[in-house]
């Protein structure tokens, strides 16, 4: 089997799984934090509640698994073995909605282009800009499961499906997002130039890993 045919497969089977959350999640009466002044704790008192539910469901619970390490890039993983391909992250984010200005982060930047760059040597700044300028002809996928405190409201999908406008940069977290009023698809391409387009704004932020993009 050809790599573009098992990536169309995989992609396939990853947004059937995330569309089937979608519509479970939507069906329920969620009570999410907001309990703690520190929105990061509520944050990771949501993000247990929606993975409960997620991996309590009789379709998903034999699909989806916690991740082995707190410290693993997705706070929950689809199985992919029946593939032989590593097991797909996703992220979980809470927003409330009716607060148009808010901005979640995706996660640390270094932890993100690592991962999606496949580059084990992205340790620091310089190190993403030495990723991105040197980019494979593919970058890799990973999902996002968002839900709004403040309204039923649910958006899950892939990072590369968030529409432009609503991927923001920040200097000190690196990309953050709003809550998606919308869905795009993209190419491996277009993917790929979206990330390397957002990460250059980054750069342009910090000195140094420009200097080493642009020469």
């Amino acid at each position: 089997m050809s790599l573009r045919i098992r990536n169309s497969i995989t992609n396939a089977y990853i947004n059937k799984v995330l569309e089937y959350c979608q519509r479970l999640l939507l069906t329920k009466k969620i009570n999410l934090s907001q309990k703690y002044v520190d929105g990061r704790i509520n944050s990771v008192k949501d993000e247990a509640i929606i993975r409960g539910i997620l991996l309590g469901d009789r379709v998903l619970r034999t699909r989806l698994k916690e991740p082995s390490d707190p410290r693993a890039f997705g706070d929950i993983y689809l199985d992919m073995s029946e593939f032989k391909v590593p097991d797909f992250p996703i992220n979980i984010k809470s927003f409330d909605t009716t607060n148009k200005n808010q901005r979640n982060n995706l996660c640390g930047i270094v932890k993100l282009i690592n991962y999606m760059y496949n580059d084990k040597s992205c340790r620091d700044k310089v190190g993403i800009a030495r990723a991105v300028k040197h980019s494979p002809l593919q970058i890799q996928r990973y999902g996002l499961i968002i839900i709004s405190k403040t309204e039923n409201k649910v958006w899950c999908g892939t990072f590369d499906e968030v529409p432009e406008s609503q991927i923001f940069i920040n200097p000190s977290n690196g990309f953050q997002i709003s809550y998606p009023n919308d869905r795009v698809r993209r190419d491996d391409r277009q993917y790929m130039n979206m990330v390397k387009s957002k990460t250059h704004e980054l750069f342009e932020k910090w000195a140094e890993p420009l200097k080493v993009f642009e020469h």
